[in-house]
């Protein structure tokens, strides 16, 4: 049996991606299978990320970088009030039992 790893590196996802010859949904889904992720578990229910900033507009531009949300942060950190929240409550955290942590379910 293959590791992820291996499966991601012998199936050329990442390029057939790349090369539009999968969507994103399709890749997405590669991704979290290899990961272990599955709808048969709620603990491991597969991960689609936010992607779209603009909820408000009746018609999207897709083509404007503003109408999507920043990959390289974690979608507690979007925005300084947030970011701000979720840093001074990892910080001031004073549950023994549970470590602290930044975002939760």
């Amino acid at each position: 049996m293959m590791s992820p790893r291996q499966l991601m590196r012998n199936s050329n996802m990442t390029q057939k991606w790349q090369r539009r010859e999968i969507s994103n949904f399709e890749y997405l889904m590669f991704l979290n299978t290899i990961a272990g992720r599955t709808y048969n578990d709620l603990n491991q229910y597969p991960v689609f990320p936010w992607v779209l900033t603009n909820y408000e507009s009746t018609e999207m531009d897709l083509g404007l970088p503003s109408n999507y949300r920043d990959l390289s942060k974690p979608i507690g950190a979007l925005n300084p009030s947030r970011k701000a929240y979720f840093e001074e409550r990892y910080g001031s955290w004073e549950n023994e039992s549970i470590p602290p942590f930044h975002y939760g379910t």
